[in-house]
């Protein structure tokens, strides 16, 4: 007896963890063999970081179908199409009578379980290019004639560079053409947002007053009522500050805040728009030797910037920012979410890259929590260390009710460690286990496998791969490397309980 209930409480943390996340496999994918199929040489197309939209990966939720880019044969597009996201079921040609190897593919947007393609086309005698909008079936053929969305002028002076942004609940798409400068021109962009039918919301040409080599743009995002906001660093005698351009549409307001704490130096900031209507900023600043995070909250109603919440890091932060290869100006913020009970997490993370061997080498992640009205709760850490290629590195925060989940390939021997065991084993792309910390409403931290699917044993997550086909549903790529040559690939979606 005794030993039965040994054994069911042995079994509970499991299943507990086993509830939270729901991982689906799908077969080995032999990416040689698909372009084999159709000719293509070279790597599968790059998709874009996680949550963006890709020209190269998409997904249609209403049909439970994802798309991706292999690559452009015979004046033809070819994407592997995956039913239930995982199952491949063949390659398709994008076929159209007008799209060909002229244009240039900008997003793939669902509107109501409806696919459509927004692309580029480029008319140089008249040195300009227009942006089309055309839908596209679930075999990949181009519908109906295309509806132009606009035309751009100075194309051989100002280039034809664009991004396709979309609000959460896809009201809104807007298109951000960022025009080529030189170094000392005040960097410049045209906004235009659309509806859900592609008519046109309005249209701002944007000056920042900055000079191109002065500005970097972190983030372009648009809300569910169809403002602009765009996050800025600006350098000042090598200092990046953060400023936020908004575009306030209804009352045809432009303002520009400097983000962060008065005194010190701001650094690493990011900006969300969470649930799609409130724009949070998180950032760290540095003043001497202490190191904060601040948070800014902009509010769209009445178009101002709340006061700014600052809280201190960890007091041995300053000497661990500075660890080994590391800066204190190595560290950003690099995700937020909400949760269900509207506060705010955001994780802070030291990146360095050796270009070389495309190496990636990562530090310890922290975890702030905020309320809702922007105070500090708790500040958690994930202890790890990897160095690793590029894609393996890093993590993702997923939000699970009033719990955060923080994913991210580890050593399969500090699964056994404790969540404040700072010896941990350097994760170095072999030996790989993905692992999940997750933290409760108070910060208390557990730490749990991804998954104990033995078809996952050695795989890590990829996350240039992983995007969110809708809320609580990810897809992903996983790979085992096991050797310089040889690369295992597997696609999973996985589902937040």
């Amino acid at each position: 007896m005794k030993l039965t209930v040994t054994l069911l409480l042995l079994c509970i943390p499991a299943m507990v963890w086993s509830q939270r996340i729901e991982v689906s496999v799908g077969p080995e994918l032999d990416q040689k063999e698909i372009r084999k199929e159709i000719g293509v040489p070279g790597a599968i197309l790059s998709p874009f970081r996680s949550f963006s939209y890709s020209s190269t990966l998409f997904f249609n939720p209403a049909k439970q179908k994802g798309y991706v880019g292999f690559g452009f044969k015979d004046k033809s597009f070819h994407f592997a199409v995956f039913d239930n996201y995982l199952n491949y079921t063949g390659m398709k040609k994008l076929v159209s009578e007008t799209i060909d190897e002229k244009v240039k593919l900008n997003a793939f947007v669902i509107v109501k379980g409806k696919t459509y393609l927004i692309f580029s086309q480029e008319n140089k005698s008249r040195d300009e290019f227009s942006v089309y909008v055309n839908e596209v079936s679930d075999d990949m053929v181009v519908l109906g004639t295309p509806i132009k969305l606009h035309t751009y002028k100075n194309l051989k002076q100002s280039g034809m560079q664009l991004i396709v942004s979309s609000s959460e609940h896809k009201d809104y798409f807007l298109l951000t053409r960022i025009h080529d400068t030189k170094a000392r021109e005040s960097q410049k962009m045209e906004c235009k947002a659309v509806s859900q039918t592609f008519s046109e919301i309005w249209y701002k040409l944007i000056d920042t007053g900055v000079r191109d080599m002065d500005l970097v743009i972190q983030s372009l995002a648009v809300d569910n009522s169809g403002n602009m906001y765009m996050l800025t660093e600006q350098s000042d005698k090598k200092v990046n500050n953060p400023v936020a351009f908004v575009y306030f549409w209804k009352s045809g307001s432009l303002k520009n805040f400097e983000l962060g704490a008065p005194a010190g130096v701001n650094f690493g900031s990011r900006l969300k728009l969470l649930n799609g209507e409130r724009a949070y900023i998180v950032g760290l600043n540095k003043d001497e030797k202490k190191i904060s995070f601040f948070l800014n909250r902009i509010n769209a109603q009445q178009e101002t910037l709340e006061e700014v919440k600052t809280g201190l890091m960890p007091d041995n932060f300053y000497e661990l920012s500075r660890v080994r290869l590391f800066d204190t100006f190595d560290w950003s913020i690099s995700d937020i979410v909400t949760l269900d009970d509207n506060s705010v997490v955001a994780s802070v993370e030291a990146e360095l890259v050796n270009y070389k061997y495309n190496l990636y080498n990562t530090y310890n992640t922290y975890v702030l929590s905020f309320s809702e009205s922007g105070d500090h709760r708790w500040t958690g850490v994930v202890q790890k260390k990897q160095v690793v290629m590029g894609g393996m590195h890093g993590h993702m925060l997923v939000p699970a009710g009033n719990n955060v989940l923080v994913i991210y390939n580890d050593h399969e021997k500090n699964i056994t460690k404790k969540t404040d065991d700072s010896e941990v084993e350097i994760f170095k792309t072999k030996n790989a286990m993905v692992v999940v910390q997750e933290f409760d409403e108070k910060g208390n931290a557990k730490k749990y496998p991804f998954s104990k699917n033995k078809e996952l044993e050695n795989y890590a997550l990829f996350f240039y791969g992983v995007d969110r086909i809708e809320p609580g549903l990810y897809y992903s790529s996983c790979i085992n490397v096991k050797g310089v040559m040889s690369v295992d690939t597997k696609n999973i979606v996985f589902k937040i309980n």
